[in-house]
């Protein structure tokens, strides 16, 4: 037992360093594949600083691309912004133009409206006779003045000095149809208006069996005006309620509480059924300066390319990447 320890004890070990060191061979090979392996490093990083080189120029060459279609993009859309700039300018000056041709037209035609009616002021309106009524007569006059004295018990001493009488303008209507108006202009204002106010006095004026209707002769916007208030005084009539028309288009109601003047229809019905009356509100119609103020363009800001407005994110970008660009070429050189 104790021969068998001493045996294992006195094997003499194998010293791997010692051999190594000792041995040429061991230590060329060694060196060898020391010297091997930082070779295969060295390529390794050479090929790795290629790369990294490659495709620093290539994200470069691709940056620089990118920059000339964006300079060419902004270029574009600030031509564009120009143009739209112009014509948007050029819009809202024709629609200026058009709102102020707009008012002058209105103001032109209310004085002619004026005119018209001021040239009318000697006119009456005669509603219901029949058609050729007159054929009997030697002239249209003659047969107005006949017509006018015995409808209306005249006893003037002097004549109406009626300067021309006719018939409303306008086809003749067939026989069940309405008759046309007959419209007379007096030399004097003074007795046409005593004849239109004995007319209205006497209330109901009836000739030959055909009830007839006395009224001023009013121009045609006027008149027009006036008529929209049919359906309005239609339902007055059948509620008892006193009304007036007044001067130019204009109606007067004598409610129970109280008296109310109404400048248009759309008003009228607009308050009558407020009131309770079943009546058809009239919507009012936009004028033409509403309507082209409604489509005006506005502006409301400047454009995008003005230099203070240009969006603050995308220069600071821009100079970040500036800055990026001057510490790369600090750290690797301008080569790679």
């Amino acid at each position: 037992m104790d021969g068998a320890i001493m045996e294992k004890r006195g094997r003499p070990r194998k010293n791997v360093t010692k051999d190594d060191d000792t041995n040429p061979n061991v230590h060329e090979q060694n060196t060898a594949s020391g010297d091997g392996a930082h070779e295969v490093e060295q390529i390794s990083l050479a090929r790795i600083l290629n790369e990294i080189k490659d495709f620093r120029q290539d994200s470069h060459k691709q940056l620089q691309d990118i920059k000339e279609e964006l300079d060419k993009s902004n270029r574009r859309i600030e031509e564009a912004e120009n143009r739209i700039d112009e014509a948007e300018t050029r819009i809202q000056n024709t629609e200026e133009v058009l709102e102020e041709m707009i008012w002058l037209t209105e103001q032109f035609e209310a004085r002619l409206n004026d005119q018209e009616g001021r040239a009318r002021r000697s006119n009456i309106r005669i509603y219901g006779v029949p058609e050729k009524a007159e054929a009997n007569s030697s002239d249209f006059i003659s047969f107005l003045e006949d017509l006018l004295k015995s409808t209306l018990d005249l006893n003037m001493p002097v004549e109406l000095q009626i300067e021309r009488a006719h018939r409303a303008f306008a086809p003749t209507p067939s026989v069940e149809a309405r008759p046309r108006s007959i419209i007379a202009k007096f030399l004097n204002y003074r007795t046409k208006e005593l004849v239109i106010k004995t007319a209205w006095e006497k209330k109901v004026v009836e000739w030959k069996g055909n009830r007839i209707f006395f009224d001023h002769d009013y121009a045609p916007d006027v008149l027009w005006k006036r008529r929209k208030y049919q359906d309005a005084k239609r339902i007055l009539r059948e509620h008892d309620i006193r009304f007036q028309a007044r001067f130019p288009a204009r109606l007067r109601v004598f409610y129970t509480e109280g008296t109310v003047i109404y400048n248009s229809a759309e008003e009228a019905t607009t308050d009558m059924v407020k009131r309770g009356l079943p009546v058809t509100v009239l919507s009012t119609p936009s004028s033409l300066t509403e309507r082209v103020q409604r489509l005006t363009w506005r502006k409301t800001g400047k454009k995008r390319g003005t230099p203070a407005h240009v969006h603050p994110s995308y220069k600071d970008k821009l100079l970040a990447f500036r800055r990026s660009q001057t510490e790369d070429k600090r750290c690797f050189g301008d080569g790679i």
